[in-house]
Order: C-alpha cells, then structure tokens, then sequence
C-alpha cells in the first residue's frame, strides 16, 4: 500500500466515524471526532515536482526526486534533534544539492530555481477538492500539521482553491523545531 491510499483509508475511516458512527473515542466517554489535521503531503500532489526533475535530468530524474525526498525528510529529522533550525525551504535547498552531487548530475541556478519554484506550485490531489469540501460541511475543523513553511501551505492552499476550508496552519517553521 502506498502512502496515499493508506492517507485516504485513513482520512475516509475519520470522516466515516465522525458522520456516521457512534463517538468510539473511549478514552473520553461521549467524545466525537471534530477535528483532522494533514500533513501537507496528504494534500498536495508533489507529481509535478518528480516531472519537472525528469524534464531536468532525462532518465534520472525519477531517482533524483526520490532521493530528494528522503533527504528533505532526513534533513528535517536531524536538524529537529541536532537543534539546527531552518525552515523546510532551505532543508529542500540542501537536499536538493545533495542529491544531484550524490547522483552526480549538473544542477545549474535555472534549474535550481525551477525545481525550488515548483513547491510554490503545487495543486492538491484531483479527488481531495470534493472530499475536503464534504468534510468541511459536515462541520469536521481541519488544519494542516507539516513541515512545510506557512508561505508554502498558503500557496499551495490557493492554488487549490482551497481557501476556507482549513483553519490553521500548524507548521514546523512556526516553533522553530
């Protein structure tokens, strides 16, 4: 099971027991669900990043991502637990330049900049706009809990058409951690 099928099983199981279901929280007797929060990755459709890396790097640009990826993340984990803050923009910087030496591809500033362009660039997944609008007017709060920078959700919020469907945006970026 991928990541988004496992995402949306779980996003439809929440949404199932809080419109449908007897509350089943037993920690809190009466208790229903009333709020989700996302990982921005739930949400948006990072596809079109791994495509813009493929025009990029012909034939490499699909390992590149993937490693890019798990760098972002790895990046992120060890800055939290080394206590070296930077927001997820510059983690993606860095990982991306990682990468491309690990892989030893040419990363030019362009290019550089068009793959970092494409983060500001993302659309939510085609199905999400519907399902979150549903959950929206069954009353279910939503708000986003990801490493993205608030900068980054907002955008990829508008982008989406996404606007007032979500309360906050709980970012790393905002703590510092």
């Amino acid at each position: 099971m991928n990541r988004r099928d496992f995402v949306s099983l779980v996003g439809a199981g929440a949404a199932t027991a809080a419109l449908y279901a007897e509350p089943v929280i037993a920690a809190v007797p009466g208790a229903k669900i009333k709020a989700i929060a996302f990982d921005g990755l739930a949400v948006f459709d990072v596809r079109p990043v791994a495509a813009l890396a493929e025009r990029v790097f012909p034939g490499r640009g699909e390992e590149m991502s993937a490693l890019w990826r798990t760098r972002q993340f790895e990046y992120t984990w060890l800055r939290t637990v080394g206590r070296q803050y930077v927001d997820f923009c510059e983690v993606t910087v860095e990982a991306l330049v990682f990468s491309c030496r690990s892989l030893k591809l040419e990363l030019t500033k362009p290019d550089s900049d068009r793959l970092m362009q494409s983060y500001l660039e993302l659309k939510a997944w085609p199905d999400a706009l519907v399902a979150l609008k549903g959950l929206k007017a069954s009353g279910m709060r939503m708000a986003f809990l990801s490493n993205f920078t608030a900068a980054m959700l907002d955008q990829a919020v508008k982008n989406s058409g996404l606007e007032g469907i979500f309360e906050d945006h709980l970012s790393t970026d905002r703590v510092r951690v």
